[in-house]
């Protein structure tokens, strides 16, 4: 593996070629600035005007970022540290398991009980839904 110039961190920063980690910076070193950077160039640049496909605005987009500098990227390299996503479903089924399981790991202590609770949990879950899918093909075998 060869060192190389990360393009979305400043200069003087490394990388290793395929590695998700910088040398010097504990960031992730990952696509999410030129993401950050293709959402605003689509909507700034009216790109939806020319009716061009996503293919086509990406490719747009790409050229556009190779060619700025260090400083033009330094925002949306910003942006993309300070990007606090976090995933919800729209089931509320879901979107509980994932709480707990922050909960169970937020503070770097393993809490046996409540995982083992949220286990508990998940499995009265599991054959919920089991057993609704084997309502379902019983009914379809009926009919």
């Amino acid at each position: 593996m060869v060192p190389v110039k990360c393009p979305s961190m400043q200069t003087g920063w490394k990388c290793i070629k395929n590695s998700s980690r910088c040398k010097v910076n504990t960031a992730p070193c990952n696509g999410k600035p030129f993401l950050i950077f293709v959402t605003h160039f689509r909507k700034n640049q009216k790109v939806r005007d020319y009716h061009l496909s996503d293919s086509q605005c990406l490719r747009i987009a790409g050229k556009v970022w190779n060619r700025m500098s260090v400083a033009e990227k330094q925002p949306y390299v910003n942006e993309s540290r300070n990007f606090n996503y976090v995933f919800k479903s729209r089931n509320k089924k879901v979107n509980w398991v994932i709480k707990k399981l922050r909960q169970v790991v937020a503070d770097g202590q393993l809490h046996l009980r409540r995982l083992w609770e949220l286990a508990a949990k998940m499995a009265a879950w599991n054959r919920c839904v089991m057993d609704k899918i084997q309502a379902q093909e019983d009914e379809m075998k009926e009919d």
